[in-house]
């Protein structure tokens, strides 16, 4: 909770009207913005009001990137568009200097050639070398040497080539390795460099070499002892001819001095180290519905999986990893994908704009959808088993998984966010967009996921999106469907057995058992064997001797062997105990700060309670007063209430009857009005066509006119009387 305050106090820095992109890197604290021609770096858990807290880095960016990536020592920052490619050094992270060089890559495009991405080679020295893919081309630069000139070309025009294709549109290049804390990378992998097509072709480049090679010793020989086990296994000549070059090149870089500066032109010949683009690689299984949709994007994941992002759907594949390096045109590649899992996206959340792994543990995508929906697919289940199958040798519980018609993934909606507008892409054809478009903060039990809630001008949602504890559900994040970290599991001790029980029988077995050949021992002769002259029954007596002696080293090795495997135990176990006990002070300190709280509020209410005690008390001894003073006139005003409420009962009764009767006293006026009317209205028809009736009404006319004048005369003479 300490964390998430911490990130709440900074909910600032995650809402932006203008198109940005951001980044965090590894300890989770320190979060790379870039907006508005301007580098900012926000440094979480500084204590409030410290103006350290946000360090402006640059702010002469003349373009809005489509993507900004980091190398994996995070002292480089690549910043680029479709035309633009532009790196800044970064300070070591906690230090607070806002000191960086800026170096501009030059590529010299041409009119209708794009920037796709960019990538980092992290096997390159220093890690300087990065990765360029284009409409046409594949190129890399070293920074360390030159921002000008690239070191290794790829054309496009190599696939148009070998596969008499007329029309490719790259999408996405990756490196297969997946640099995950705690993972082991293979060197295959790191040398191999994946592309993607927008029609979901594949294809590979191995080796990948950078210019300046950096890597271990022990890098060097695994590559080496796992190219020379391959090739010693092939029977098939012409296979073992292919893999000739694999093994040339493997001996020559295992011969290098320095395994930490290995100036790949001066030590492996041209025709050796310009591999080739193979491919397309063959997809086992391909599901019919992925062929109207466009792929966007390659991601690498731990154990040779790799997912596909399309606009509609999410793929992950397995790769059958091939240790054959292709430098020939002549040599097709052998390696296959095989279909794992396909999520189909609803066509209601919009297409797939982008999709990123998750930061910390490396087992679920989160994907960004055109109405603004998060989608966080999390393979965390099957995932850990297939590494833990991988580590023992037994992949039995992955394979009952793969059983199944899917695997258990589950698909979490995280909320909506709004979509900033943005330029239109320079390409032609459909490729990703609104990358680093989601804030990611993390302590070390805790992931969050920070973004602008969608409709909200200045609202930040914070959802949590993993934790190494076991989380309640928090009231005010049920309708997110996001957890709380407030809640910590049970403590439950990692110790099984106890040592009077599991260890000291067995060490009392292994003592009683080496006191025996001990005495075993003292009972053989105490001779010195000379070689030349030992018999045979000095060869048997020294044949025993070595016998009772690898007894007992077995024995005591197994002896150390269950006590090394207790001790790991407890050391485990006291890890344990150590964050439990750190979880239960943070969870006491939630609690005493919760208490002082309700504390204080509970205060107040009595305080609030003890004045309407007093309040109601005195109103209590008024009312008594005003009863005993004016108990008569009390009854005498009740049997007044009464008859007035009894009277205007009865008014309202009779208002009601007479509204009744004068509506329907209307109803029939109504009627009878336009009964008369129609009556009235055919008689005069009757009359203004009848000549008998026309003379008629002029004689009626003539006598009202002579009866008129008589009621004049009448009129008349009335005023003129007058009465005494």
């Amino acid at each position: 909770m300490v964390f998430k305050d911490a990130i709440e106090k900074h909910s600032y820095a995650f809402y932006h009207s203008k198109p940005f992109r951001t980044l965090t890197r590894k300890h989770g604290s320190e979060i790379i913005t870039v907006s508005d021609g301007k580098i900012i770096l926000t440094v979480l858990g500084l204590p409030e009001g410290d103006n350290r807290s946000t360090i402006e880095l640059a702010s002469d960016l003349t373009f809005d990137p489509i993507e900004i990536v980091m190398n994996e020592s995070e002292q480089l920052l690549c910043v680029y568009d479709n035309k633009n490619i532009w790196v800044y050094t970064l300070n070591e992270e906690g230090s607070l200097i806002d000191h960086t060089i800026k170096y501009k890559i030059n590529l010299f495009l041409e009119s209708d050639d794009h920037i796709l991405q960019v990538i980092f080679n992290n096997v390159s020295k220093y890690q300087s070398e990065i990765v360029a893919l284009t409409t046409k081309k594949i190129m890399a630069y070293d920074i360390n040497q030159s921002s000008l000139h690239r070191v290794i070309p790829f054309s496009m025009a190599t696939i148009f080539d070998a596969f008499d294709c007329q029309v490719i549109d790259p999408v996405s290049i990756c490196f297969a390795s997946a640099y995950t804390e705690g993972t082991k990378n293979n060197p295959q992998n790191d040398l191999t460099l994946l592309l993607l097509t927008s029609d979901a072709s594949l294809y590979k480049i191995y080796p990948f070499f950078p210019n300046e090679l950096c890597v271990s010793r022990q890098w060097l020989t695994d590559l080496f002892d796992s190219t020379t086990m391959v090739f010693n296994s092939i029977e098939d000549e012409q296979i073992q001819t292919e893999f000739m070059d694999s093994l040339e090149i493997t001996a020559l870089l295992y011969k290098a001095e320095d395994p930490q500066s290995i100036r790949v032109k001066s030590l492996i010949p041209r025709n050796l180290r310009e591999a080739k683009i193979a491919g397309p690689i063959c997809i086992e299984i391909f599901p019919d519905e992925l062929y109207s949709y466009n792929a966007t994007k390659i991601l690498p994941f731990p154990n040779d999986i790799i997912a596909v992002v399309f606009d509609q759907a999410i793929v992950l594949f397995s790769r059958a990893v091939s240790l054959k390096m292709i430098c020939s045109k002549k040599i097709e590649t052998d390696e296959s994908i095989q279909l794992l899992e396909t999520i189909f996206i609803n066509s209601e959340q919009g297409s797939i704009l982008t999709a990123n792994i998750h930061p910390v543990t490396f087992d679920s995508l989160f994907v960004l959808a055109s109405n603004g929906a998060i989608l966080q697919l999390d393979f965390s289940l099957w995932m850990s088993s297939l590494t833990k199958g991988l580590e023992t040798g037994d992949l039995s519980e992955f394979i009952e998984l793969c059983q199944n018609e899917r695997l258990p993934t589950d698909v979490i909606n995280l909320g909506k966010t709004n979509i900033i507008e943005e330029k239109k892409s320079l390409v032609s054809y459909h490729v990703r967009s609104r990358e680093n478009n989601l804030f990611f903060a993390w302590s070390t039990t805790d992931v969050y996921c920070m973004y602008a809630k969608q409709g909200k001008n200045d609202v930040v949602t914070v959802v949590q999106v993993s934790s190494t504890t076991d989380t309640g559900v928090d009231e005010d994040d049920k309708t997110q469907d996001t957890k709380d970290s407030s809640d910590t599991r049970k403590y439950r001790s990692l110790l099984v057995g106890t040592f009077d029980v599991e260890v000291l029988p067995q060490l009392q077995k292994s003592l009683a058992k080496i006191a025996e050949l001990n005495q075993l021992v003292r009972k053989l002769p105490t001779t010195i064997i000379d070689e030349k002259k030992a018999t045979v029954d000095d060869l048997k007596l020294t044949h025993q001797l070595v016998d009772l002696i690898s007894t007992g080293q077995l024995i005591l090795y197994k002896t150390v062997t269950l006590l090394s495997n207790r001790l790991k135990m407890m050391v485990l176990e006291y890890q344990n105990q150590i964050n439990t006990y750190h979880q239960v002070l943070l969870k006491k300190d939630r609690i005493l700060k919760n208490f002082l709280k309700l504390k204080a509020t509970y205060s107040k209410i009595c305080d609030k309670q003890d004045q309407l005690l007093v309040r109601l008390a005195n109103a209590v001894k008024n009312t008594e007063i005003l009863e005993s003073k004016s108990n008569s006139k009390s009854l005498s005003i009740s049997y007044q209430e009464n008859a007035y409420f009894k009277e205007l009962a009865r008014m309202k009764d009779f208002v009601l009857r007479q509204e009744s009767e004068l509506q329907s006293l209307t109803d029939l006026l109504n009627d009878v009005k336009n009964a008369e009317t129609s009556i009235i209205n055919s008689r005069r028809l009757e009359v203004i066509n009848s000549s008998g009736s026309k003379r008629t009404i002029e004689s009626l006319k003539r006598q009202l006119e002579e009866q008129g004048v008589f009621i004049s005369h009448l009129s008349d003479k009335l005023r003129a009387l007058t009465i005494s």
